[in-house]
């Protein structure tokens, strides 16, 4: 009889525990690859961070060469409106005499 008790009893946990069992493993799959995501993540974060500065120096360069070129045309105007101010004071002058 007491060994028939300990086959029933071994019976009853394996149902009560098999459950708990199959959950624990699943919960363990389930952080393994929550940790490869956070992983993934991280080469990410990581790879962002090493290509960022490039990134705004390539927009810091691309904005210089505008301003360059924009102070060239502004340069090239101002010495036209000086010429045409000349010419416009010019003919004034010969209208005065």
């Amino acid at each position: 009889m007491n060994e028939e008790l300990k086959q029933l009893l071994r019976l009853v946990l394996d149902e009560k525990l098999s459950p708990v069992v199959e959950n624990q493993q699943k919960m363990q799959q389930d952080i393994t690859e929550i940790k490869k995501a956070v992983g993934r993540i991280e080469e990410t974060v990581n790879r962002l961070e090493e290509d960022q500065p490039k990134d705004i120096s390539v927009m810091l360069q691309l904005v210089s060469r505008k301003l360059d070129i924009h102070n060239i045309d502004l340069e090239y105007l101002k010495g036209k409106a000086g010429k045409h101010d000349a010419d416009i004071n010019r003919i004034n002058k010969m209208m005065e005499s």
